[in-house]
């Protein structure tokens, strides 16, 4: 059986009565060996397994309500030459489904601040195709020397070509990953860099996105593509404005979800809760208490050399240097007076997002507590 997704805090009230249950126990032990010192121990003996009974049915309480209210989804990234061919060129070391794996950690970071349903990803495989299936479902054009993908006539046929794959069928959702910058001559969509079915997560389960394939710059895209795909709408209307900072407004930052976008989340959820979707087929696929972040990647990588040639992260006394703020300076040099540009400093900023998701979550355990 599957719960709601409601605005409430029924939850916390069931564990709270256990909780308090369990407290006056505690107190009538204590009462009982105090004034019957002589007491048979059988009897002490079975108020503290009812205790223990208590606390178990709390927990049961918590666990029960994480493990039902979740949308589970196995994503599957295909990746076009063109990206292929630009994170080559980076020599970069991480193995390219390293760098993916990450990826979507980090798209699930941005997706957690739905506190119900929570949205889980796991990245169930990674495609790369040839130039010869390429020109199957990629749709593109020339402007002077660069090359632009058409979004609306390749996601179509994109969607097309994903069917005949037997690979493809079990997965939640297939993105295309490209390092073409999209142009659209039809449509003015709100994303720029990401396209993808309204509502077509488990159906139309296809999407594409922009990703430089080194810097993590497409994860927004993808982020904003799986809520579209959950049945959030562009934040565009009075009521979640477009200015307004959020997920599903553009060009779309990290910083928090709209009410639009929870309410589009808890609809979905609910309307699915005793239907057999795709999210309900998704299990065990590893824990995530060992998800890496951008921050790590960087551990190893030079941030810098995906940003431009021949420069690395400025030399220690360099006025650009500045690990404490979130910017991170490249130098064309190893000195302190060598030329350079500084650019917003990713590391820091996945942290201070993770810190404020957090910080989110322990306000409304705190409130929704006192409420009870």
């Amino acid at each position: 059986d599957y719960v709601l997704c409601v605005v409430s805090t029924q939850s916390y009230g069931l564990v709270t009565g256990d909780f308090r249950l369990r407290s006056s126990l505690e107190r009538s032990t204590t009462e009982f060996e105090g004034n019957n010192s002589q007491s048979s121990s059988w009897v002490r003996k079975f108020l503290r397994k009812m205790k223990a009974w208590v606390m178990f049915m709390a927990l049961g309480f918590i666990i029960v309500e994480a493990r039902e209210q979740v949308i589970t989804l196995g994503v599957h990234f295909v990746c076009d030459t063109w990206i292929v061919k630009a994170r080559t060129e980076k020599n970069h070391t991480t193995p390219f489904r390293g760098y993916l794996e990450i990826f979507l950690n980090d798209v699930e970071l941005y997706l957690q601040k739905s506190q119900c349903p929570k949205i889980k990803l796991f990245l169930t495989g990674v495609t790369t195709t040839t130039k010869e299936e390429e020109f199957i479902f990629e749709k593109t054009d020339m402007e002077g020397i660069r090359t632009t993908l058409d979004p609306t006539f390749t996601l179509g046929m994109f969607e097309e070509w994903v069917q005949t794959r037997d690979d493809l069928k079990n997965d939640s959702i297939v993105f295309l990953l490209t390092s073409l910058m999209f142009k659209d001559p039809v449509g003015n969509g709100v994303s720029k860099s990401g396209y993808s079915y309204f509502n077509g997560a488990c159906s139309l389960g296809v999407g594409l996105a922009y990703d430089s394939g080194t810097r993590f710059d497409g994860v927004i895209h993808v982020a904003q593509q799986i809520a579209h795909m959950l049945g959030a709408p562009w934040d565009t209307t009075n009521d979640c404005k477009e200015n307004s900072r959020t997920l599903m407004a553009a060009p779309g930052t990290p910083h928090h979800l709209s009410n639009c976008t929870e309410e589009a989340l808890r609809k979905t959820y609910n309307e699915h809760v005793e239907k057999d979707v795709c999210w309900k087929k998704i299990s065990n696929l590893g824990s995530d208490s060992k998800r890496s972040l951008p921050a790590k990647y960087f551990e190893t990588e030079s941030y810098c050399a995906t940003r431009r040639s021949n420069v690395d992260q400025c030399a220690a006394g360099h006025p650009y240097n500045e690990p404490s703020r979130c910017l991170i300076g490249c130098c064309f040099g190893n000195t302190t007076d060598a030329s350079g540009v500084r650019y917003v400093n990713v590391l820091v900023l996945v942290y201070v997002l993770l810190l404020v998701v957090l910080i989110r979550y322990a306000i409304a355990w705190v409130c929704s507590s006192h409420s009870t």
